[in-house]
């Protein structure tokens, strides 16, 4: 006697995100139509509950992923703002930079104006006092001439001076 044919099964699997693997072994003959039935119902049950799953994760990562677009929208805005605050930094410290240029350009030129009025001033000083030496010597010229005199005057008898 032969031996009694073994089942073919076929394995029904649920390839989507990996949720299901493995649903139910369902023979290819039939034995019972009921049972088959029924069979096909628990497998049509399970095949719903899975794609209920899917829906449900489905509408929790676009929840998710609406959250984060929006954190990311709101870090963009503040990234945004902060860009616009360096850009004002920046234009203040070029104003500043522009004012303490143009204020130290200002005090070069004033400083270079004393320079040229303390030169003037030493010229004239250097005059004075060369004007001073001279009119020492001239002094000390009087005085030599006048100690002369004194000397011609002591030595020399007084002249009468007649008038007429």
């Amino acid at each position: 006697m032969a031996a009694p044919a073994q089942p073919n099964f076929t394995i029904l699997s649920d390839h989507m995100h990996g949720a299901c693997t493995k649903i139910e072994r369902v023979p290819n003959y039939i034995c019972d139509p009921g049972g088959f039935d029924a069979k096909i119902n628990q497998v049509l049950q399970v095949v719903a509950g899975c794609t209920q799953k899917i829906d449900a994760l489905n509408a929790k990562l676009k929840g998710e992923f609406g959250e984060l677009r929006g954190q990311f929208d709101k870090l963009r805005d503040q990234f945004g703002k902060l860009s616009d605050g360096f850009t004002t930094l920046r234009g203040q410290f070029d104003n500043l930079s522009g004012g303490l240029t143009a204020r130290v350009d200002g005090l070069n030129t004033k400083v270079d104006e004393l320079r040229g009025t303390v030169h003037g001033l030493v010229v004239n000083v250097n005059g004075l006092v060369i004007k001073v030496d001279g009119l020492e010597a001239k002094v000390d010229e009087l005085s030599n001439s006048m100690g002369t005199m004194k000397r011609i005057c002591r030595r020399s008898k007084p002249v009468k001076i007649f008038y007429q």
